[in-house]
């Protein structure tokens, strides 16, 4: 499902393409919020509202206003939702009932994803590629993908970008999601070359002397 990433741009490295499929599918956000304006405008306001039951101990509105006069939209909808590997829970840890969403916040929700899923591009996912995406402009999800195991499977590298500096004002609502994201551990910061292995952090120069030949090119020629 179409979603934005905490932090002000999505970095996506390709280790390694799936056999097939697995494609990043990006959405202009402006370009959802209009269509939802001419479409369905009462749904705007439910977007904003501040009382959507994210199953993360807390609540925030779906929709910003930036301070550019861009509206932007900031959330998961795993968290609203859950998944099938991980269903939504009918409380929180707190043992506080998590109230399920309204008809007309599903509708809202549907309406963001059926709208973003039909004006997305595709980007394919080619081995070496660089993806960079504004978690602001953009709203981001993916195709599904297959292995056919003849060769390694799917790897991609993420990394979420900030800047506390010069990047734009973070919403009151949405700061903890970003500071929790940008908590961590400094080892969890560097290259992990193979997936959940601890082992596999790299530095900077061992990255790229994996993934350059003895000239300085990509290894794969682009």
């Amino acid at each position: 499902p179409f979603h934005s990433d905490p932090g002000e741009v999505l970095g996506l490295y390709i280790v390694e393409p799936a056999s097939s499929g697995g494609e990043t599918l990006v959405a202009s956000a402006g370009q959802v919020y209009n269509e939802i304006a001419r479409t369905k405008p009462h749904l705007i306001s439910v977007l904003a509202q501040n009382n959507w039951p994210h199953w993360t101990k807390r609540s925030w509105p779906l929709l910003f206003p930036g301070e550019d006069g861009r509206p932007f939209f900031g959330f998961s909808r795993y968290a609203l939702t859950g998944c099938t590997a991980s269903p939504r829970p009918e409380r929180l840890d707190t043992l506080d009932v998590l109230p399920p969403l309204t008809d007309l916040q599903a509708d809202a929700l549907d309406t963001v994803e059926f709208i973003a899923r039909k004006y997305c591009i595709a980007l394919p996912q080619r081995k070496g590629d660089l993806h960079f995406l504004s978690n602001r402009a953009h709203l981001h999800a993916r195709t599904g993908y297959a292995d056919d195991f003849s060769h390694n499977e799917r790897h991609l590298m993420r990394v979420c970008l900030t800047d506390s500096e010069f990047g734009h004002v973070v919403p009151t609502a949405l700061k903890d999601r970003a500071v929790h994201f940008f908590d961590y551990p400094k080892e969890q910061g560097k290259w992990m070359l193979q997936p959940e292995i601890a082992d596999s952090f790299a530095s900077s120069r061992l990255f790229e002397s994996l993934f350059t030949d003895e000239s300085g090119t990509h290894s794969n020629g682009t």
